[in-house]
């Protein structure tokens, strides 16, 4: 008798992102940032009798795992239509595998666009590239909506079948706090035809930022500062006319 074997996974992730912007022109920015985290997953797996529907075979396996994870990178970007190379340079942890997919050993190609809309509303749309050796080439879809830079909604979509939907909170400037829930569907992984993965993430996020090209010393980089030499006036709310 043959059976189908499918798994199920719910993942929760805690995690502290660091960040140190420095300004290298008028409209660049140069980053060195560190991820670290913990990870909690619980996985069910399931035998299905396929060719007898009389006789009921069912199998559960919960596992528990915490496991530390860190990596460090590199990016260079630029204004509002950007693009840049991210790329991890120290790591430990279990980055390659399915379970460390928010941690890939990659470098990350990115590029995207910020659109304002109004003085106080915002859409960005943002388009990465992975590419790791010991896996095929993905590629993920990114939208947020931000309000005012205190509230941003946003969704993404990755190229291993997987929906993420984010919200980010900014407690100050350059910190930040998110919540994200996904859904992922993996292929074939030896004798399991099918996986999914609920996961669930947490993050803080904070930012340092070099204040050395902030002409108005109002604490926004002029990068970031529609009017850098007024002070006050941010990127989301617009110039007054000159």
């Amino acid at each position: 008798m043959h059976h189908t074997r499918l798994a199920a996974r719910r993942q929760t992730r805690a995690s502290l992102q660091v960040a140190y912007h420095l300004p290298v022109h008028e409209k660049y920015l140069f980053s060195v940032g560190l991820s670290g985290g913990a990870l909690f997953q619980q996985r069910t797996l399931q035998n299905v009798p396929v060719l007898d529907p009389g006789d009921h075979i069912f199998e559960e396996e919960m596992v528990a795992q915490r496991w530390p994870q860190a990596q460090v990178g590199f990016m260079l970007t630029g204004p509002q239509g950007w693009g840049g190379i991210s790329i991890p340079v120290f790591h430990f942890g279990p980055f390659a595998t399915e379970e460390s997919e928010r941690f890939p050993v990659a470098f990350v190609g990115v590029l995207g666009r910020r659109f304002s809309i109004k003085d106080k509303l915002a859409v960005q749309t943002v388009a990465q590239v992975h590419v790791d050796p010991t896996r095929p080439v993905r590629a993920d879809l990114q939208a947020q909506l931000q309000l005012g830079h205190i509230l941003g909604v946003g969704l993404a979509l990755s190229g291993v079948e997987s929906l993420d939907g984010q919200i980010e909170y900014t407690l100050m400037e350059g910190v930040r706090m998110g919540y994200s829930v996904g859904l992922v569907r993996f292929g074939s992984q030896g004798s399991l035809p099918e996986a999914y993965r609920n996961s669930h993430e947490i993050t803080l996020s904070i930012r340092p930022i070099s204040f050395s090209r902030d002409m108005d010393r109002d604490r926004v980089t002029d990068w970031e500062d529609a009017c850098p030499r007024l002070k006050g006036e941010r990127e989301l709310q617009g110039c007054p006319s000159q």
